[in-house]
């Protein structure tokens, strides 16, 4: 009777409190794992999520560890996501982008012939031959 009187005990004021805590954990597990799923997966899955222009995720040290041991099967991913089109100015960023990741720890690179920048230097070719930024050919 003293606890039901006292301001210090509020069922539903408790019940609210779990269920909020309950909701914050279940938030950052499913934000976490729908991440870490986006991005595991082949080279063109990785990189299609990566030439996104919704996809923020490039941005993220897990497409860099995603990349990094591609190397050129990263550009080869490129020109199959790029198949027939001519990329707008923000993908050209982002494919920037992930050649850079790609080829930014030559030590990971896992498979030896990916060691070598072989469709890179091509998917480079084919950019700078685009009507590109002079900001973008800098890069």
């Amino acid at each position: 009777m003293i606890w039901a009187t006292s301001k210090l005990y509020d069922p539903n004021g408790m019940r609210h409190i779990v269920v909020l805590a309950a909701c914050l954990a279940l938030a950052c597990t499913l934000s976490s794992s729908s991440r870490a799923q986006e991005l595991d997966g082949s080279p063109e899955q990785i990189v299609k999520v990566a030439l996104n222009p919704k996809s923020t995720v490039i941005y993220t040290g897990w497409m860099r560890k995603q990349l990094a041991p591609m190397g050129d099967a990263a550009a080869v991913a490129i020109t199959k996501g790029l198949a027939g089109e001519r990329p707008r100015a923000d993908i050209v960023d982002r494919v920037l982008f992930v050649i850079e990741f790609a080829f930014d720890s030559p030590e990971a690179i896992v498979n030896q012939a990916d060691q070598k920048p072989k469709t890179a230097l091509f998917v480079l070719a084919f950019l700078n031959q685009e009507a590109l930024s002079t900001e973008q050919k800098k890069n």
